[in-house]
């Protein structure tokens, strides 16, 4: 949700209702590249600097905007509702269900798993999915203050 707050009142100016949520656009980058523990999503920001702008077109196909906003392409996403969310393991760890869909793998290649090396394409998905989300939040937050 996007408001405007001003003392006490809270003008809400636009909201986003699942499935075209950037959270979950954001967990499914993070799960694809490696990363699939709750609260990982900050190594995925820090690789973003270090990546290109190799994948921002394609990236595009996923997070689409449209009349000031976005919408998310569910192609690219497993169905809501089936084994999303996370589990909460013995060890206190929070465990996240898959959240791409084999669209992702059409275009990217094999998700990388997390014990193996961070590669270059990692980098790069990290910076388009940066990118595209100052894209696609700009344009509805225009005059905000």
């Amino acid at each position: 949700m996007m408001a405007r707050c001003e003392g006490s009142e809270i003008e809400v100016l636009a909201r986003v209702f699942l499935p075209h949520s950037l959270g979950s656009f954001y967990t499914m980058i993070c799960e694809f590249i490696g990363y699939k523990k709750y609260g990982d999503e900050g190594k995925v920001m820090g690789l973003a600097p270090y990546g290109k702008d190799t994948y921002c077109e394609q990236i595009r196909k996923i997070v689409e905007l449209r009349d000031g906003g976005f919408e998310l392409n569910l192609n690219y996403f497993m169905p809501l509702g089936s084994n999303q969310g996370m589990q909460i393991q013995p060890d206190g760890t929070v465990r996240m269900a898959r959240h791409f869909s084999d669209c992702m793998e059409k275009l990217y290649g094999k998700p990388r798993e997390s014990h193996t090396e961070i590669t270059q394409r990692d980098m790069d998905l990290s910076f388009a999915m940066q990118a595209s989300l100052r894209g696609s939040l700009l344009p509805s937050a225009q005059g905000v203050v």
